[in-house]
């Protein structure tokens, strides 16, 4: 019997990072913003149904 040789998957291109200057630091705001429409839960004691 003849064995099979497995083939090796093509290597991953490799993307170098890209930096980005900001003024201010917003980044935080812009993820949450994303994510939930830019509202956020800061667990306040008198909730008012934000979440």
């Amino acid at each position: 019997m003849a064995a099979k040789k497995k083939k090796k998957p093509a290597p991953k291109t490799y993307k170098k990072p890209v930096f980005v200057k900001n003024e201010k630091m917003t980044f935080p705001m812009d993820i949450i913003a994303q994510f939930n429409g830019g509202r956020f839960c800061v667990q306040c004691s008198g909730c008012h149904g934000c979440r």
